[in-house]
């Protein structure tokens, strides 16, 4: 008996025996069933052809016994009867004679008239006799109407042919032996195939069930149980294979968790990825897309099965790309622009064909280097500007320079005025190499300075003493708004005296001589606010996204006149964003702005 061990969640169904049995046995006893019919078929042939061998040599011993009464009586001129002699003879051995002449006249038979029976020259066995000597056919008897055996012997005097004698007998008896050997046969066909039956259950007892059994072990692992296993083997080869089966579960239970494991890091390891990954099939079906790869081309995960890539996404020489890496049968890289709503992604996308070549695969890697390429633009823009920024003082110096040097040292009436230009350029190039400074520092997330709670009233004061000469001299008022006092913001104590004094200097330079500028301090439920309002100029709404860009200027030639680097927004921007706070702008352009620095209250 052979069984299945049961795993803890699956129960595993007993064998059907009595299919295995049955199927095994009636095989058996058809074999030996169609062995017996067989050799029984052997047995009735030859037998058959013993018995009409037999028969013939009998009538030919006959035939040549009679042959020379037959001859006498042929050349004497008989009547067409036999004499009563040769009748008895003919019914005593069930042997019919018949007497013919060379012509196929019948003279004479032992069971019929001779006058009434028809000619006999073309018959078979009479043509042989006239030609060889002797001749036989087997046939039904048109006089008669029975089978017959029939021998003919051809009849010679002085070496003339003067007739033929021919005797013939039923086949009545073989045809009974032969029925007996069929039911002998068939009745030992029987008892064979009933033995064999007996022995195919037995048989298939011993073979069908540890069979069964690893059928069903089989059939378990396929459907997800690993721990079923065929028990109560035997020793010969079936149990041999049945703990080949058993081996090969336990292999397949370590290698799918492994598989399981490996699957499980990759996929981890493709969702954790900053670029995106997208696998597809020969048919550029998606096979497997990680998270950022449907962040980058807007696909939804849950429409993805069974869908092409081009049903989905629509961006320009990306199937390009894939055609042109099935071509090369290699990698192949190209720079793809993804635009959105509201935005724009540059893709570094790579794609690398995978599988048999009969069905290759494409995969394809997607590189975000939007910020990358924004960065390259920043860098070369910040260069630029750079250059051009320390060119402007630099030549104006080396100008004022060159003709001092050239005489004008002496020149009572222009030599100071030319030192006083090159004094201001001087403390332009100081101003920006400082904000610059300021800014590679701020950008460099210098951890160096210590937050501290600053009481934002009492600095915002400070702040407007010191710098509120340039208002005064421009007659203009500034107006600090305070309604709830000791407002407190947890940051760095000169980082917000640097803020504050930018937005200031900013207002002040931007807003006509006389008017008003508004700084107001307020604390909600979330949040630490001060506002900077001026009257003056204003931006224009296009360009509002840009002012916090380093160098940007809304009016350069006033900008330069007043001597602003366009750094000093962009200086406050990042100081803001270190401390954990925003800015916010409104501005209308020839009515004013409004700079909005928000923190977050202090812990």
């Amino acid at each position: 008996m052979s069984g299945l061990t049961e795993g803890t969640a699956t129960q595993v169904r007993t064998p059907r025996r009595s299919s295995f049995y049955w199927k095994l046995s009636s095989m058996f006893a058809g074999i030996a069933l169609l062995g017996a019919l067989f050799v029984g078929l052997l047995v009735r042939y030859q037998l058959g052809a013993d018995l009409r061998e037999e028969l013939e040599q009998s009538l030919r011993r006959t035939c040549q016994v009679l042959a020379p009464y037959a001859r006498e009586q042929i050349l004497e001129g008989l009547v067409r009867s036999p004499d009563e002699e040769l009748r008895r003879v003919g019914k005593a051995t069930r042997i019919r004679l018949t007497w013919i002449q060379t012509d196929g006249q019948v003279l004479a038979d032992t069971h019929a008239d001779a006058r009434l029976m028809e000619n006999h020259g073309l018959r078979r066995e009479v043509r042989e006799a006239l030609k060889d000597g002797f001749g036989r056919e087997e046939r039904a008897s048109s006089t008669i109407g029975r089978e017959m055996l029939y021998v003919a012997h051809m009849l010679e005097s002085e070496g003339e042919t003067v007739g033929v004698i021919r005797a013939a007998m039923p086949l009545d008896d073989v045809h009974a032996q032969l029925a007996r050997v069929d039911r002998i046969v068939l009745f030992g066909a029987a008892l064979g195939a009933l033995g064999a039956a007996l022995c195919g259950l037995f048989a298939a007892r011993r073979i069908t069930e540890p069979i069964a059994a690893m059928t069903l072990v089989a059939e378990a692992v396929r459907a997800g149980d690993y721990q079923a296993r065929a028990r109560n083997l035997p020793s010969d080869e079936l149990g041999v294979l049945g703990r080949a089966l058993n081996d090969l579960s336990t292999e397949l239970t370590h290698q799918l968790a492994d598989s399981s494991l490996e699957k499980e890091r990759l996929r981890a390891v493709l969702a954790g990825m900053v670029e995106g990954v997208v696998a597809l099939d020969d048919k550029e079906q998606i096979l497997f897309t990680n998270q950022r790869a449907c962040e980058f081309l807007s696909i939804a995960p849950d429409v993805q099965k069974d869908k092409r890539l081009w049903e989905l996404v629509r961006v320009a020489g990306l199937s390009d790309l894939i055609s042109r890496a099935r071509e090369l049968d290699g990698p192949t890289r190209a720079m793809l622009s993804v635009r959105g709503d509201r935005t724009e992604l540059l893709l570094d996308a790579h794609a690398m064909p995978f599988g048999k070549s009969s069905a290759r695969g494409i995969a394809l890697v997607l590189h975000d280097v939007t910020e990358l390429r924004r960065l390259e633009n920043v860098r070369r823009d910040f260069v630029a500007n750079v250059s051009h920024e320390l060119k402007t003082p630099l030549t104006a110096i080396g100008g004022f320079v060159e003709t001092l040097l050239e005489g004008a040292i002496h020149d009572e009436e222009n030599n100071v005025r030319f030192l006083e230009k090159v004094n201001l350029h001087v403390s332009r190039l100081v101003h920006l190499v400082s904000d610059l400074l300021s800014l590679a520092r701020i950008e460099s997330d210098d951890s160096s300075s210590q937050k501290t709670v600053v009481e934002l009233g009492e600095l915002v004061d400070e702040v407007v003493r010191e710098r509120g000469g340039e208002a005064e001299t421009r007659g203009q008022a500034i107006h600090v708004i305070c309604e709830d006092a000791g407002v407190r913001v947890l940051g760095d104590r000169d980082g917000l005296v640097q803020i504050v004094g930018n937005l200031l200097e900013n207002a002040i330079k931007y807003s006509p001589d006389g008017e008003t500028i508004d700084i107001e301090i307020g604390q909600s439920a979330e949040s630490i606010w001060f506002e900077v309002r001026d009257r003056g100029i204003g931006i224009p709404s296009g360009e509002l996204d840009r002012v916090f860009e380093r160098f940007y200027r809304v009016d350069k030639a006033r900008s330069r006149e007043l001597g602003g680097t366009g750094l000093g927004l962009s200086i406050v921007k990042n100081l803001v964003g270190t401390m954990g706070g925003k800015i916010d702008l409104e501005s209308q352009l020839g009515v004013g702005s409004r700079f909005r620095v928000e923190f977050p209250l202090p812990q």
